[in-house]
C-alpha cells in the first residue's frame, strides 16, 4: 500500500525521493504554496565537476545524503501540492525526512543568489522568505 499525504503536509522543507529514475534524487519544497497551490521544487544531486556551487551540502546535513551534494537550481520546478500528493499516493515518490530549517534557509538564500535559478522561481522564494 502506498503512502497518503495531504496538501497541508507540503510545506517548505518537505522532501521526497523520486523513485522512477534510474538514479533516484531527493527533491525538496522550497516555498510556501501560492493561492493556486503551487510550490517551488529543487533537486539535490551529487557534486560533480561543473556543478552550480551556490549551495553545497555535506554528508549528514540531511539523513539521506551520504556524499557531498549540491542543489540543482537550473532544474527548479513549480508544481502544485496536489501533484506532489499524487506522486506519493501512486508510489512514484517516497517521503523522506524534512530538511533541517537551517539547511532549508541556506538553500533558499542561495536560490536567490544563483545565476541558474529561473526568475519566476526566485520570485516565489523571495515571497516565502519575506512572509517568514
Amino acid at each position: 500500500m502506498n503512502a497518503v499525504v495531504g496538501p497541508e503536509a507540503i510545506v517548505p522543507g518537505f522532501t521526497y525521493l523520486n523513485v522512477l529514475s534510474e538514479q533516484p534524487h531527493l527533491w525538496f519544497v522550497a516555498s510556501t504554496p501560492t493561492e493556486n497551490g503551487e510550490v517551488v521544487l529543487f533537486m539535490l544531486s551529487t557534486r560533480r565537476s561543473g556543478a552550480d556551487l551556490s549551495c553545497i551540502i555535506q554528508p549528514g546535513e540531511h539523513p539521506w545524503l551520504t556524499r557531498e551534494t549540491v542543489v540543482v537550481y537550473r532544474l527548479g520546478e513549480i508544481q502544485t501540492v496536489n501533484w506532489i500528493c499524487k506522486l506519493v499516493e501512486n508510489g512514484f515518490a517516497k517521503i523522506k525526512d524534512a530538511m533541517p530549517p537551517a539547511l532549508l534557509q541556506r538553500a533558499q538564500q542561495a536560490a536567490l543568489e544563483s545565476k541558474y535559478t529561473p526568475r519566476r522561481i526566485q520570485k516565489l522564494i523571495r515571497r516565502t522568505l519575506e512572509d517568514t
